[in-house]
């Protein structure tokens, strides 16, 4: 009896072992791009749960190289995990869509089938109620023979009612029918865009990592360096406004004039320049307002058409040399080579802690020379922090300011 209770102990003690160990299984789903397979629509879940888990325990801060790297790691697996989810989805919504095409075509012909009866009953409905009651009863022989003829009538006639109805049912539903399928296509139609927009957002994460890894050569010290110029960079550029423009010493700047020549002032990896344009006035910026990250303007939108050299390394980014603006301002070098694009969505935004970048950077072609893009009044930084940080806010008639930064 013994010997039986502790089998069965030993038993139970291994059950709940394995049971634990599934469950720890299943809770510890692993982040990793192609952890599943395809059409196991539970472990996508649970995969996809445990990326976005992965990415908020390491933080939004990309404190150190490591941190940066894990984090793009973890939106590079839960972008391709949603990119399996997504085609999962697209997969069954054709199979949905074959089988009611399949289905479609099969009332249609059964419509047609019963089309053609319904037809042929009220064809001949129609000549036996056109013929002449009196004429009918001359070649009836017996009133048997007239009762007889009678009931065919009545019967054909339900026959054909009846016919009229499973035709009208089946109409409602081919109609129904070719309503979800439209519908399935319009659902097929988003996902396959939204497959599009996954595979860009995966294509760009992946861009950024190979940009990071290519401008810190995977080098911590590096990393860092390259964080504290960023940091060096908003600090120059905000603080240096406060301190020229509120001091009152403007200048009438005039469209094309040069007004300094592009360098790598307060930048420690190359000579560039930040171009920026914002929407402030001389009065609404000295009343101490945080501007640096508030009322910042695409600068393409201001800039008129002209060919330029794209050359950041983003894949949303234009490639090459191309058109680009829309405004009527001249471009503040003559052949310009944009190194950063403005926006949130560059390869770059990890080192501006989850902010936009406000800007455009450029490097000249031959001619380094920074012209001002349109008549204002100017306000020169020469190292008015006493760190070395050059450049010019130009203040404009209709309200605009641009700002020119890293200058010699």
């Amino acid at each position: 009896m013994r010997f039986r209770f502790s089998k069965l102990l030993v038993a139970l003690v291994f059950f709940l072992i394995g049971g634990l160990i599934l469950v720890s299984q299943l809770q510890a789903q692993e982040c990793v791009e192609n952890a599943c397979s395809q059409g196991d629509q539970d472990c996508l879940s649970r995969a996809i749960t445990a990326c976005q888990n992965k990415l908020k325990e390491t933080g939004a801060q990309k404190a150190t190289l490591e941190q940066a790297i894990a984090i793009l790691n973890g939106e590079i697996a839960l972008q391709q995990l949603q990119i399996n989810q997504t085609q999962w989805e697209i997969s069954g919504l054709e199979g949905e869509i074959n089988e009611l095409s399949q289905r479609i075509e099969g009332l249609g012909y059964s419509l047609d089938r019963l089309g053609t009866v319904l037809i042929e009953r009220v064809r001949t409905q129609y000549k036996q109620s056109r013929s002449a009651p009196a004429l009918r009863l001359l070649g009836i022989e017996s009133l048997s023979d007239l009762v007889t003829q009678m009931k065919y009538l009545v019967l054909a006639q339900r026959q054909t009612a009846d016919t009229m109805e499973r035709t009208e049912t089946q109409r409602l539903e081919y109609d129904e029918q070719k309503q979800i399928k439209e519908q399935k296509q319009q659902e097929l139609e988003a996902k396959r865009n939204k497959l599009l927009t996954q595979r860009q957002e995966l294509e760009q994460t992946q861009a950024e990592k190979r940009v990071l890894l290519a401008n810190t050569q995977n080098n911590e010290r590096r990393y860092q360096q390259l964080l504290a110029d960023a940091q060096r960079e908003l600090r120059q550029i905000s603080q240096a406004a406060n301190v020229v423009i509120r001091e009152g010493n403007g200048v009438s700047v005039s469209r094309g004039e040069v007004i300094g020549t592009m360098g790598n002032t307060g930048y420690s990896f190359g000579a560039h320049l930040h171009f920026g344009v914002y929407r402030h006035s001389v009065s609404s910026f000295t009343s101490g307002w945080s501007w640096y990250y508030s009322n910042y303007v695409n600068p393409l939108d201001k800039l008129k058409n002209s060919s330029v050299t794209w050359d950041t390394g983003c894949p949303n980014d234009p490639s090459g040399t191309t058109n680009s603006g829309s405004g009527s301002w001249d471009w503040p070098m003559s052949s310009p080579r944009i190194t950063q694009s403005y926006g949130g969505n560059t390869c770059y935004n990890y080192l501006y802690g989850g902010n936009v970048h406000p800007a455009l950077d450029m490097v000249g072609i031959g001619d380094i020379s920074v012209r001002s893009v349109a008549d204002g009044e100017g306000y020169f930084c020469r190292n008015c922090l006493g760190d070395g940080g050059n450049g010019v806010f130009i203040f404009h008639d209709d309200n605009y300011m641009t700002v020119y930064w890293h200058l010699q």
